[in-house]
């Protein structure tokens, strides 16, 4: 009797603990581990399932955690376009990349858009020497001037871990945990239909050469804990509303 009583005790926690996640990661838009190590197709673990597909010929490679990608010219990966990547009033793109060559230019890491058009948002491990969250929909002066950190950092051999936040009204910039920048930069994003670009601008330019893992953008800005939480622990805690419990406790247990 004992023995049962616990196992319900433990089945209704892993139940409320799951719902609770589920709540809590509707913010959480595209998660990308890039785990699979195989494939055309990179899993997003987020409730939204805005799956990647691997465009030309991009490889699987041991990553930060497990695999990842290695991106080269005209080979990126695709989402389409969704109501959830629609983000209008806050943002967080975060991600694990290290850079095996730098073009002097721009390398497009995570990008919204058919290039420069109305809702896009993008984080760039490289541009022009700099870091950079740039959003096309905000006041001039934020257009570029979000830049900061050292882009040949990102090409030094090792991991870094970059993020970009805007909540509305302020870009904030982190590389390894630390804020590098912020600029004030008051405004909304108005949505557009086109698809998202991991690893170049549009299938056509800004090619990222190097290695990228643990993509996730989120639809508000998250705060320093939140990012140096995410950096140091990705965990899974995303759960669809009709996951079995059997699936929520293998996210748990990771």
């Amino acid at each position: 009797m004992k023995r049962c009583s616990y196992s319900f005790a433990v089945l209704f926690f892993l139940i409320g603990l799951a719902c609770c996640v589920y709540a809590i990661d509707q913010s959480l838009v595209l998660y990308l581990p890039m785990d699979e190590n195989a494939g055309k197709v990179a899993r997003d673990l987020s409730i939204y399932k805005n799956d990647a597909s691997l465009e030309g010929n991009p490889k699987w490679v041991p990553g930060k955690f497990k695999s990842c990608i290695e991106f080269s010219p005209n080979n990126y990966l695709k989402v389409k376009d969704s109501n959830s990547l629609d983000i209008t009033k806050g943002l967080t793109i975060e991600l694990w990349v290290t850079l095996k060559a730098l073009n002097g230019a721009q390398q497009s890491g995570v990008e919204k858009g058919n290039g420069w058009v109305t809702g896009e948002y993008n984080l760039l491990p490289e541009y022009n020497g700099g870091i950079l969250l740039q959003i096309l929909d905000l006041p001039e002066e934020c257009d570029d001037e979000g830049q900061t950190g050292s882009a040949a950092t990102m090409a030094d051999g090792n991991w870094h871990f970059i993020a970009g936040t805007w909540d509305g009204n302020m870009i904030k910039i982190y590389i390894d945990g630390k804020e590098s920048n912020r600029l004030a930069c008051k405004g909304e994003i108005n949505p557009n239909a086109d698809p998202l670009y991991i690893g170049c601008r549009n299938g056509a330019e800004r090619w990222v050469t190097g290695l990228m893992d643990e993509i996730k953008i989120y639809n508000y800005a998250l705060s320093k804990d939140e990012i140096v939480k995410d950096m140091t622990n990705p965990i899974i805690t995303a759960v669809s509303p009709g996951a079995k419990l059997t699936t929520t406790w293998g996210i748990l247990k990771q």
